[in-house]
């Protein structure tokens, strides 16, 4: 469920300077190759409190409704980065932009429902493991096992709670069995249970879909965390 251009560019235009991208010089022109999506809004200090992922992302995911230009803090929505170029310090790069804008801000708090990339793969290769289970290991250095919740450690990030239903999205049966049947899915889209309520399908991302006799709908868990110590990061630009 990645965001669409016409939803980037329209975050570009309600908070702008918190849409951080890296380019890279290729013949002559300035080429994305990474970046990373921050939302405002105000954090009370009580995590009970906090939004889920798309009621922050606002009605339509472009922020238009829920950004408060004097919110106390940053949200870390979404980050993009080429595939070719994993592995670079990209993500580094990136939270680090994120940190400088925090200052220049002057907000309180960056943090983001975060979502940690390889819940999926987790979740296909055992079936009866758990998002809150996978979110919490570590590895034997007491890293997290996930690299993207391993990377946001490395800088500071600290588990605040679990998000467990950051999005929902209803979604038409067609489109899911397109889905399920494209070239690449067919090994990782997997049914998991049936119940009374329905079917839960795996589908190798970090959701899983539900179908019922009326519906099909996604749901994925994430996990907040907040990255302290805003006052001790100085120099360098948020713009990269």
């Amino acid at each position: 469920m990645r965001a669409t251009v016409k939803v980037l560019a329209r975050r570009a235009e309600v908070f702008p300077e918190g849409q951080l991208v890296v380019h890279e010089e290729f013949r002559g022109l300035r080429k994305p190759i990474a970046s990373l999506s921050l939302q405002r809004f105000n954090y009370d200090g009580d995590p009970s409190d906090l939004p889920t992922w798309q009621a922050l992302s606002g009605t339509d995911g472009t922020f238009a409704d829920t950004y408060c230009p004097d919110g106390n803090a940053l949200a870390m929505m979404s980050i993009g980065i080429l595939p070719e170029l994993h592995k670079q310090g990209l993500a580094n790069r990136l939270i680090d932009a994120a940190l400088v804008l925090a200052c220049e801000l002057d907000v309180e708090h960056l943090m983001g429902s975060y979502r940690p990339s390889q819940l999926g793969a987790y979740m296909v290769e055992n079936v009866d493991g758990s998002p809150e289970f996978y979110i919490q290991a570590r590895r034997a250095d007491g890293l997290p096992l996930d690299p993207w919740l391993r990377a946001l450690t490395r800088k500071g990030m600290e588990l605040i709670r679990y998000d467990a239903e950051a999005m929902k999205i209803e979604v038409p049966l067609r489109q899911f069995n397109e889905y399920r049947l494209t070239p690449g899915m067919r090994s990782r889209v997997r049914h998991l249970a049936t119940s009374d309520a329905g079917e839960i399908w795996l589908c190798g991302a970090t959701g899983h879909f539900e179908i019922n006799d009326r519906s099909v709908v996604y749901r994925e868990a994430n996990v907040w965390g907040k990255i302290g110590r805003l006052g001790f990061v100085s120099g360098g630009s948020a713009a990269t």
